[in-house]
Parts: C-alpha cells; structure tokens; sequence
C-alpha cells in the first residue's frame, strides 16, 4: 500500500510539473514530452524499475546543472568583458606611476572587481585577514597587471611583490609555495 501511495504521488507530482511547463516555460515542452515517454516505459514495481526510475530523474537533474552552469559562465563572461572595457580598468592598465592613484581609484578598482568576480574581497578574507597593500597586490593580479607595473602602481619594488605574494600563500596554506601559486589562486576566486 505504501509503494502504491509513493507512485500515486510522484505520477501526480510528474503530471503537475508537466501542466506547469506546457502553460509556463513552452520552450521546455520538447524536452519534458520526451522525459514522460521514457518514465511510462519503465516498470516502477520492480527494484530494477526503481533504478530507473532514479537514474531518469537524476540524468534530467544533470542536465539542468549543466544548463544552469553554462548560463552563469556566460554571465560571468559577460561581466568580465564589460569590467575589462571600463574606465578604471584601463586606468590601471595605462597609468604611469602610483603617485596618479587617488584614494578613490583604489576603492572604484575594488567595487568593480567585488561586482564582477561576486564579492572577490570577502572570499580573499576569508582566506586570511591581509594588510592594505596586500589587498591592493591581490586586485591588480585580479586586474591582469603584471608583476612589474604592480611594483610600480604600489611604489614598491619587483622582487617586494614577488616576496609579498609568496609570503601570502605561505600564510594561507602554510606551506612553502612561489609567487605564482598565489596568483592562480587569485585568479580562481
């Protein structure tokens, strides 16, 4: 009786989600049309059937990550390349000495990355809680600066940044690791 009642249910529950798709999202209907045929030809009374049955719901489960993981690619796409054409982007790209950077270039630079990479600058403290200026080296690499034109936007020397961003992985992972190990992590937040 109670295997019964679980398909009496999930047929209902499969004939509600249809309703809802056929009326609310029509570009769907293709593809729900074809699920419900291959959910009627499985025979749900035996244990096999039940496998099925399972693998069928989780095949279209699959699928719908994988769609939904291509629309947020796409989007973070989207606000890269639109992060990459702003004003400050290229200011930071083009500007000859750290004497040129305002306060408000620094703060402008970090809104822009926290609304591009989805609050870069909390997930990087999370990680450890680091000083001003490493902040600052961790948005330029996320700003695709080099080592040397970070040195020079930061008034610091080369072999200080490339020292500083193997002292921050060291301090994250606590283990010896090089400079860009740290940067790959930064690019992966």
């Amino acid at each position: 009786a109670y295997e019964l009642l679980i398909n009496l249910i999930e047929e209902y529950n499969i004939r509600l989600l249809s309703t809802k798709i056929y009326w609310e999202k029509p570009q769907e209907r293709e593809d729900y049309k074809k699920f419900w045929e291959e959910f009627k030809k499985i025979d749900r009374s035996t244990e096999e059937g039940q496998v099925q049955k399972q693998i069928l719901f989780l095949r279209k489960e699959i699928e719908k990550l994988e769609h939904t993981i291509k629309l947020n690619n796409q989007e973070c796409e989207s606000r890269i390349a639109k992060f990459k054409q702003s004003e400050i982007y290229n200011k930071f790209h083009t500007i000859a000495s750290f004497e040129e950077l305002k306060e408000e270039d620094w703060i402008e630079l970090q809104d822009e990355i926290n609304a591009t990479y989805k609050n870069f600058t909390s997930r990087l403290y999370t990680l450890y809680p680091i000083s001003k200026i490493e902040l600052r080296i961790c948005l330029l690499i996320k700003a695709d600066i080099s080592t040397s034109n970070i040195a020079l936007l930061t008034g610091r020397t080369k072999s200080t940044i490339t020292s500083a961003r193997k002292k921050l992985y060291e301090k994250v992972y606590g283990q010896k690791g090089d400079a860009k190990m740290w940067d790959d992590l930064i690019l992966s937040l």
